[in-house]
């Protein structure tokens, strides 16, 4: 089985991690962001609620699959729960309950399974992606170091730090922003040397 790349994917991941690891009488700000592989630092609470409105962007995408409503409804309640509740310092017991409860799991299983089958996007793993960064930051530091011209540098900088960032960001953006800035850095070159 491919290992997929959609944020469906990442946030079931991540809730059932969690589920399973976090103290269920500590506050859940920490737990999440321990589970996201990010530090725990309250203004990184953001990403979470970014990968949770992200997971309900590509639900709301999912076509043709019958009784798709029942699992918009499931993932709006999460949403709904997480939002309502003060999410740093709430006891993680709270959103674990409904977590389990009401089968979240499962259903977020279910959409990144159909949205995957819609739109297939292969899982880069940390091992690649370290190596991919390190890879870039040397063409960053060549072209900083090269005869090329200010503006040109200037350009390729920026792209390269897109793509650097889009590497940064893999937990959340997943497969489609690194693929977004590739794109934009290609599609720019192609123009800047065409015109």
């Amino acid at each position: 089985m491919m290992l997929q790349s959609n944020t469906l994917r990442r946030l079931e991941e991540m809730l059932a991690e969690a589920v399973i690891s976090g103290d269920r009488n500590k506050p859940s700000g920490p737990i999440l962001l321990k589970a996201m592989k990010l530090s725990e630092q309250p203004q990184n609470i953001v990403d979470f609620y970014e990968l949770l409105n992200k997971a309900e962007e590509e639900a709301r995408s999912i076509r043709n699959k019958p009784n798709i409503n029942r699992y918009l409804q499931t993932i709006e309640e999460l949403h709904k729960v997480f939002v309502l509740n003060h999410v740093w310092n709430t006891k993680w017991e709270i959103f674990a309950a409904h977590i389990e409860g009401k089968g979240i799991l499962n259903t977020l299983d279910a959409l990144a399974e159909f949205f995957n089958s819609q739109n297939p996007a292969m899982f880069l793993d940390q091992d690649f992606l370290e190596k991919l960064n390190g890879e870039f930051v040397d063409l960053l530091d060549r072209i900083i170091e090269s005869n090329l011209s200010n503006e040109l540098k200037r350009f390729l900088i920026e792209r390269i730090e897109d793509i650097l960032k889009a590497i940064r960001r893999y937990h959340i953006d997943g497969t489609e922003g690194l693929k977004k800035a590739t794109k934009s850095l290609v599609s720019d070159l192609v123009m800047t040397t065409y015109y």
